[in-house]
């Protein structure tokens, strides 16, 4: 892709209109809120610094520039569901830049039986992650972008010793 623009299709995007972003993360942090009424909510966060260098897509690195402090502070929730509104009806999550901050919502992990397993697995100080997401404009302003995602890949690892 190399002039961005925002995808208006409710049709999913083919994959040569999508752009890769990958995400390491150097911290997480797992929270559960309890309620009166018998309510749960479980918070999973990768926090992340997006280092622009990093961006092999030009068009994407191009776009994310004037938002290099925002890309310091980047954090993507792992949800239960989809708690936070999609842009798309197709997509399986979302990607806000602003000024201040990078925020991601991954839908539909915590339920999934594997991706409850997957961000057990987060516990080692030694471990490795990557998150790479394909992401779609849907909405391109000078305050603010936001990203469908099409596609999402968690991945971890440690080195047996």
């Amino acid at each position: 892709m190399s002039t961005p623009e925002v995808w208006t299709s409710g049709d999913v995007p083919p994959g040569p209109r999508t752009m890769k972003l990958v995400v390491r993360p150097k911290a997480w942090k797992a929270r559960m809120w309890r309620a009166f009424d018998g309510t749960v909510q479980p918070l999973f966060r990768f926090d992340a610094e997006v280092d622009i260098r990093s961006i092999e897509d030009r068009a994407l690195g191009g776009m994310l520039m004037p938002f290099l402090q925002a890309l310091r502070n980047t954090h993507i929730y792992c949800e239960r569901g989809a708690a936070v509104a999609l842009p798309m009806a197709w997509s399986v999550g979302r990607l806000t830049v602003e000024r201040e901050a990078v925020t991601g919502f991954l839908h539909h992990v915590l339920e999934d039986s594997f991706g409850a397993v997957l961000t057990g697995l987060f516990g080692a100080g030694d471990s490795r992650a990557d998150l790479t997401l394909s992401l779609v404009p849907y909405e391109i302003g000078r305050e603010r972008l936001v990203f469908a995602l099409r596609d999402y890949d968690i991945g971890t690892g440690n080195d047996f010793r």
